[in-house]
C-alpha cells in the first residue's frame, strides 16, 4: 500500500528539481503524482499541470489545471494556474 502523499512534499520536490534538473527526479515526481490520484485527485491534477508547465507543454498544463479547478476551485489553485500560464509565456 502506498502511504498518503502530501501535496506540500511535491512542491518541495518540484523546487528541488528546478534547482538541479534531472530526468530521474522528474519521472519520480510524475510516478508519485499518479499514486496521489488515489488520495487527492485535485492535487494530482495540480501537480500534473505544474509539471506540464515546467516541461513547456501548454496544452497539457491547461488541461490538467482545468481538471484541478473543476474539482477544487480555490484561490491557491487559480494562482498556481496563472503561475503556470505565466511560465509558459501566456500572460503579459
Amino acid at each position: 500500500m502506498i502511504p498518503k502523499l502530501k501535496f506540500d512534499d511535491f512542491i518541495v520536490r518540484i523546487n528541488q528539481y528546478l534547482q538541479q534538473p534531472n530526468e530521474f527526479q522528474l519521472r519520480a515526481i510524475e510516478r508519485d503524482a499518479k499514486a496521489l490520484k488515489q488520495f487527492d485527485l485535485a492535487g494530482a491534477y495540480l501537480i500534473f499541470g505544474i509539471l506540464a508547465a515546467i516541461q513547456g507543454d501548454l496544452k497539457a498544463a491547461i488541461l490538467n489545471h482545468e481538471h484541478n479547478l473543476s474539482l477544487a476551485n480555490t484561490f491557491e489553485n487559480r494562482f498556481n494556474y496563472l503561475t503556470s500560464l505565466e511560465r509558459l509565456g501566456q500572460l503579459n
